[in-house]
């Protein structure tokens, strides 16, 4: 048991840094499209020219930055909850509750996951592309894949961060065990 608990916090310490990477990647991504749309902006007005597929990039942008932020929105508890209801019931029945939550979350993302991967794998076999610009598209229906995937994994860490005994707790029992 000991084993399989530590190995719980080396994963929840695992995904807080591919988290933090993907928000990284995010922001460079957001950073990009600013300068992307300003150039736009600049070459219609100044040079009569604006870039073609802005809106188009920019809707990628956009998907890919939800789905990458998933996961990192939810290790930061920043999701918004509706909490009426859970917070006239006692504490150990809204920790049961929430528990169940994440295990029913996990659930859910992951088969959104399983869903949206032959769906990728598809418009990746064709090499699907934007309706109106050359802008690759499979690239981030993979993306949503991915975002999904990583959803799910942070709602079963969480739900076994929450079942499991911390490791100094199960180190006491396994200790008091061998004596």
């Amino acid at each position: 048991m000991h084993w399989m608990i530590i190995k719980a916090h080396a994963a929840i310490r695992f995904m807080r840094i591919v988290n933090s990477v993907l928000a990284v990647v995010c922001g460079a991504l957001v950073f990009f499209y600013m300068f992307l749309v300003a150039a736009n902006i600049t070459g219609r007005y100044l040079f009569n020219s604006p870039v073609d597929g802005t809106l188009e990039i920019g809707q990628l942008v956009l998907a890919s930055v939800i789905f990458f932020s998933l996961g990192y929105t939810q290790m930061d508890d920043a999701h918004i909850r509706v909490t009426a209801v859970l917070k006239c019931l006692p504490q150990r029945w809204q920790q049961r509750f929430e528990t169940a939550i994440l295990a029913i979350g996990f659930l859910m993302m992951i088969l959104m996951a399983w869903r949206a991967l032959p769906y990728a794998k598809e418009s990746f076999r064709i090499r699907e592309v934007h309706m109106s610009v050359d802008v690759p598209i499979w690239p981030v229906k993979f993306i949503f894949f991915i975002g999904w995937s990583l959803l799910g994994f942070q709602f079963f860490l969480e739900f076994i961060n929450r079942v499991l005994p911390k490791p100094d707790v199960a180190r006491h029992h396994s200790l008091q065990e061998n004596k």
